[in-house]
């Protein structure tokens, strides 16, 4: 791809041999994908007026032309190049540009000047651009650029500045995809970028973050140097010094070697990265992370939802937090677009800050086991005045067994079961008319001795657990007073048993 040296030589070649001169006639080919908004308009916006001068920025080249009018922008693409009848063009690695034919292959704008000289615009694979606008320099895309690596390289302070900029405003970026980014080095290109990298020995994956004062000023002494040198040597890649790796790196991702040592492939920033693994290692370093701003750190976590009143409270608080985070991340991206950061570097901070945000809202805030309110034993009783009172009948009762079936009714669930009440807790092998006669000594009532009968009933055979009878009493329609009863009969057949001892004795 035509890189700022490459742009820079058809620049010159245009300069020298046509400017001042004025153009008699624009031919214009049938491409909408080439002439943006242009195709039917081109042709009289140029034929009549004078080549006044050449302008370029990054990979931008655009002519200044007398009288009123827009002028014509071009971007080259990945395959396009200007040449000039009977001069020729830049030369290019790996594109083969006719200069031979007149109009040559693949030529999409051609310009005859007075005098009888022509150029031609050529793009074979017509991802080039060409736009009429009034001024480039004040619209997009031209104003959207960084700094031109070949003519407005910035001195070494602000050059680091403007990598902390981009630190600071968040990006994670690695530095070979920052160098391709055009909002921060118009002109470098991807064997620019290679260049740069392998003769400053810097990882191309070398976080920002992580560069150290000595890197950067590498860095920055071997952008001025490849950019003079190539320049000087009018982009002819055969008049570049032999030991760049732009000589070794056109292999097709092929194993190759410089002075001996393994040249590797990698995809960083979405293109191809030729390096050299002994000399460019990855160093984790303090650099310019430690440039930082207060303002950048962290912000708190959001308390823990177990600390929340409930689960809607820990939300609210978590949503705050994000709320404020993706605040002061906004903030400091504003700062750092006041301080003069490129475009570029502002919209990949608020994506790269948008998406972290977005992440956070999706990841639970604290806790959230049944949304703040923790899962309840089931109630004792499903009716609270049945418990009540089968604990009042526990009490009177006044025995361990008693007690022992209090605490069943407690865990009795869902409702099934209702009141179970140790009423007889007699021995198994007392006889079954104890209860029945203890109850009429005692002056019970009717319920009592009805209750006494229900267990004469249902344990004739003795085997069966004396609780029972209080137990069917508890399941019918939750009465309480069968509770009672069955608690009393209980309480009668302990009174009755030391007396059949002693007449026994």
């Amino acid at each position: 791809m035509p890189e700022g040296p490459e742009v820079e030589s058809a620049k010159s070649l245009v300069e020298k041999n046509l400017s001042g001169l004025r153009i008699k006639q624009a031919i214009v080919a049938d491409d909408e994908k080439v002439f943006v908004n242009c195709k039917d308009t081109l042709q009289s916006a140029l034929e009549g007026r004078r080549l006044l001068e050449v302008k370029r920025k990054g990979k931008y080249l655009w002519f200044l032309l007398d009288g009123e009018g827009p002028i014509p922008l071009i971007h080259f693409g990945m395959t396009g190049s200007i040449i000039v009848q009977g001069v020729g063009s830049a030369k290019y690695t790996r594109i083969n540009i006719d200069t031979e034919n007149w109009p040559p292959r693949f030529c999409k704008l051609e310009l005859v000047f007075e005098g009888g000289k022509r150029m031609a615009f050529v793009d074979g694979r017509r991802f080039g651009k060409v736009k009429l606008q009034s001024n480039p320099l004040t619209e997009e895309p031209v104003s959207k650029l960084g700094f031109d690596f070949i003519s407005e390289m910035p001195s070494l302070e602000a050059f680091t500045e403007a990598l902390a900029r981009f630190q600071r405003a968040g990006s994670s970026m690695r530095i070979k995809a920052l160098l391709l980014d055009q909002a921060f080095a118009a002109g470098v290109g991807n064997w620019v970028a290679d260049e740069v990298l392998y003769q400053a020995r810097i990882h191309p994956e070398q976080p920002v973050a992580d560069m150290e004062a000595a890197q950067i000023k590498a860095m920055h002494t071997k952008m001025l140097e490849i950019g003079q040198i190539s320049v000087a040597a009018n982009a002819d890649y055969t008049e570049f010094p032999p030991d760049w790796l732009f000589h070794y790196r056109w292999t097709g991702k092929q194993a190759s070697s410089i002075d001996g040592k393994k040249i590797d492939f990698i995809t960083v920033g979405s293109r191809t990265s030729a390096y050299v693994p002994a000399l460019q290692k990855l160093v984790k370093g303090s650099g310019l992370s430690s440039q930082k701003p207060v303002s950048k750190k962290a912000a708190p976590k959001a308390p823990k939802a177990a600390k929340a009143k409930n689960g809607q409270d820990a939300e609210e608080e978590g949503g705050k937090a994000t709320k404020q985070q993706g605040s002061k991340r906004k903030a400091s991206a504003a700062a750092a677009k006041a301080e003069g950061a490129s475009p570029g570097a502002e919209q990949q901070d608020e994506e790269a800050a948008g998406e972290l945000e977005e992440q956070q809202q999706q990841k639970p805030t604290g806790p959230q086991k049944g949304r703040g309110n923790k899962r309840k034993a089931p109630s004792s009783v499903p009716e609270a005045p049945v418990a009540a009172e089968c604990e009042g009948a526990t009490a009177e009762g006044d025995g361990a067994e008693d007690k022992a079936g209090a605490g069943r009714v407690r865990g009795v669930k869902q409702g099934n079961k209702r009141a179970r009440v140790s009423a007889a807790a007699a021995s198994p092998a007392a006889p079954a008319t104890a209860p029945k006669k203890a109850a009429g000594k005692g002056g019970r009532n009717k319920d009592a001795a009805a209750a006494a009968d229900g267990a004469d009933n249902e344990d004739a055979t003795g085997g069966a657990k004396p609780e029972a009878a209080g137990a069917k009493r508890g399941r019918q329609q939750g009465k309480t007073k069968a509770a009672a009863a069955a608690a009393s009969a209980g309480a009668s057949e302990k009174g009755a048993r030391p007396k059949r001892g002693s007449a026994a004795k």
